[in-house]
């Protein structure tokens, strides 16, 4: 941690097993395939050392695309 700022990179690990339901083009059959999500997280904290704000990256793109590829054999 440097000053008030704390960064954090995050894989969400998991096999594409369940209906997808959240994407903005509707359900996504479930494929089978592992699925790697990375997230970028950034968080400031005040002088009393408490959260005092937080920002997320997500890359959704490459997830939906991930999740809509067929799976391998």
């Amino acid at each position: 941690m440097e000053g008030n700022t704390i960064a954090c990179q995050t894989w969400i690990e998991g096999t594409f097993a369940r209906q997808f339901t959240q994407s903005p083009d509707g359900p996504i059959p479930p494929n089978g395939r592992r699925i790697v999500f990375d997230l970028i997280s950034i968080f400031q904290v005040d002088d009393d050392g408490r959260f005092a704000a937080d920002y997320v990256r997500a890359d959704n793109r490459s997830l939906l695309e991930a999740l809509r590829a067929p799976a391998r054999n």
